[in-house]
């Protein structure tokens, strides 16, 4: 989740109307992973990209099977910790593909597969626990090419 305080909100009511509420700034307390995605939007005959950070992957895969008329997905990130990615630090990648799994303790296991083909796993799982895996399928795939 993302948490926000009321001295960074910014009022840009008069533009966008009374239904949105801007920030200057948004905060993360705890170290988990997050989507950053770039939604291609056609309203009017008139194209324009906007960008939607879902806190977490049930809310981006609600987003994104609201299958709205004129909107499609046309670039998808994770931003990783420094735990996940095992770089030392925040990274973000492209995603080709998201995949869920069952650990062997019934547990749900999100799969996130760079473009690169690197795979990082939510929670994090050691490479026995990988190999347990079960039930794992596709919930987002995209041809990045």
């Amino acid at each position: 989740m993302f948490k926000t305080n009321e001295s960074a909100y910014f009022n840009l009511a008069p533009v966008f109307g009374p239904d949105h509420h801007h920030w200057k700034l948004v905060e993360r307390e705890i170290a988990t992973p997050w989507l950053h995605a770039t939604v291609m939007v056609i309203d009017r005959g008139v194209e324009y990209a906007k960008t939607v950070m879902p806190s977490d992957l049930t809310t981006f895969l609600e987003m994104a099977n609201l299958k709205a008329s004129g909107a499609r997905i046309s670039e998808l990130q994770l931003m990783s910790p420094a735990w996940m990615n095992g770089a030392g630090r925040w990274l973000l990648e492209p995603i080709r593909q998201i995949d869920i799994a069952r650990s062997a303790d019934n547990e749900l296991i999100h799969i996130y597969v760079t473009q690169e083909g690197k795979n990082y796993y939510d929670p994090s799982r050691t490479p026995a626990e990988i190999l347990e895996l079960t039930n794992q399928h596709t919930v987002y795939y995209t041809n990045l090419s």
